[in-house]
């Protein structure tokens, strides 16, 4: 009972926890890692230059770079797209598109073999290559290297600032038991000095993302945070993998043990509290008292959330009954990162969502 009323408490605050067990450990988690783009940030880049190579236009670049990534879902890609089309440029159907995932696209625009994203640089790489470098250095931005027929040709520089909440939140974490705070990024490590972490791997693939959460939760037990689809494989290696929901992909989501419903990094904090406060936010349960029908040990609007837990199948347990949650899921319809595929979720947010609109009302 005290497991259900904590998971109900939790909910009312859009926190959806998916069973006991993640509530529990994430009442002994000591390390948290957390992925930069959309988390630590607030996932709404914009492109700040456009640099081209001395012999090529900066605006054709853009224009064969935004063709490209009209194919990818990636943020940084939908950035891009999104400055092209407000510069007006004539978008291309791409061809042969495909996306390796923490690199960047490759595909045809035009009749060119076009990449887009983290290229390796060669050893002899032309001056131009150094400002691009400095620049992105100097402004905390990204950069998605643009390449024509194999040759460097251009860069583009984003950046993503990182959310005003973002350090008040960290201290909370600290606050609340982790004893260590790593970021994990695809990008450079420039942004996140000033946060005051214990350590930074940059420039990392997805596939080292999981090898460092690995490594770290063979020696405490860990939350892993992140909202894109290359978050998901890294959050379902830690111990308690939590998405940030409103925005985020449904890859990640599927993949956590907790969901935010809300775009906002303090409600990892609220995340970390949940077990350790009986009752956050609320006043204290009356006494048990004992009545007609026995001893009631909580309120009766706990009762009532607790019932109603009790009737939602798990995903990780196949109860055999869909039909309990249809209405809870049929009116998330159309929310992408609480999708209909995810009961558990699906139910527990139609739960918030109705206790909102009670206390409201």
């Amino acid at each position: 009972m005290a497991v259900v009323s904590g998971m109900s408490r939790a909910s009312r605050i859009g926190v959806i926890i998916r069973d006991g067990t993640a509530l529990e450990n994430l009442g002994h988690a000591t390390t948290g890692i957390m992925d930069k783009t959309g988390t630590l940030t607030a996932g709404r880049p914009t492109v700040v230059d456009v640099i081209a190579a001395p012999v090529v236009d900066a605006e054709e670049v853009l224009r064969l770079a935004a063709s490209l990534d009209q194919a990818s879902p990636h943020i940084l890609a939908e950035a891009i797209v999104a400055h092209a089309r407000r510069q007006q440029l004539t978008l291309t159907p791409p061809r042969d598109a495909s996306e390796q995932p923490g690199r960047g696209m490759t595909g045809i625009v035009d009749g060119k073999r076009v990449e887009v994203g983290k290229l390796a640089l060669p050893e002899s790489r032309p001056r131009w290559t150094d400002a691009v470098l400095n620049r992105a250095m100097l402004d905390a931005a990204a950069i998605a290297w643009v390449s024509f027929e194999g040759e460097l040709r251009g860069a583009v520089l984003l950046r993503d600032p990182l959310r005003r909440d973002a350090p008040r939140t960290l201290r909370r974490l600290r606050k609340a038991g982790l004893r260590r705070l790593v970021m994990l990024t695809g990008d450079r490590t420039e942004p996140a000095r000033v946060l005051g972490l214990d350590w930074v791997h940059a420039e990392q693939t997805p596939a080292e993302k999981v090898a460092r959460v690995r490594d770290e939760s063979e020696t405490a037990t860990t939350i892993m945070v992140g909202d894109g689809v290359n978050d998901a494989p890294a959050l379902a290696a830690a111990t308690v993998g939590i998405a940030m929901g409103a925005r985020g992909a449904t890859a990640s989501s599927e993949a956590a043990d907790v969901v935010l419903t809300s775009d906002r990094l303090d409600r990892v904090a609220d995340a970390m509290d949940a077990p350790r406060q009986p009752n956050p936010g609320r006043p204290a349960a009356r006494p048990a008292r004992r009545g007609e029908n026995g001893l009631q040990p909580f309120p009766q609007s706990d009762q009532r959330i607790s019932e109603q837990h009790s009737q939602i199948p798990s995903t990780r347990k196949n109860s055999g009954k869909p039909h309990l949650i249809r209405n809870e899921v049929a009116g998330l319809q159309g929310r992408s990162a609480l999708s209909a595929r995810r009961p558990w979720l699906a139910a527990w947010s139609a739960l918030w969502h109705d206790h909102r609109g009670r206390r409201e009302a």
